[in-house]
């Protein structure tokens, strides 16, 4: 009987590293992506920074002065703010589209 036992927990043991080498692989394939997406991300904002630091010293004080009149403090928040809910928008409905193609392809089949 304990034999039984034994070739149970060596099948469960065998099945479960099996699943986990897979999983293992993928998940550092998927930490893969993510680094090199964040840091494409990164280098993105970085290089934005430094060319709107760039441009920030080239304009007069004039106009600095007066886009302060019209601009509150918290205009680049609000962009942000946005800017942000926009995409998030559009990846919304870019996954409803994508969710309404696969429903209407099986229907359809």
């Amino acid at each position: 009987m304990p034999l039984f036992f034994v070739g149970i927990i060596a099948w469960f043991v065998s099945f479960f590293t099996e699943k986990g080498a897979a999983l293992a692989f993928r998940l550092g394939i998927i930490v893969l992506y993510l680094v090199v997406i964040l840091a494409f991300i990164a280098l993105l904002v970085s290089g934005s920074v430094s060319l709107l630091d760039g441009i920030s010293v080239s304009v007069p004080t004039e106009v600095t002065r007066v886009w302060g009149w019209f601009m509150p403090d918290n205009a680049a928040s609000c962009l942000i703010a946005i800017i942000t809910s926009r995409f998030v928008r559009f990846t919304f409905d870019m996954k409803l589209q994508i969710a309404l193609m696969k429903a209407r392809t099986t229907a359809g089949s």
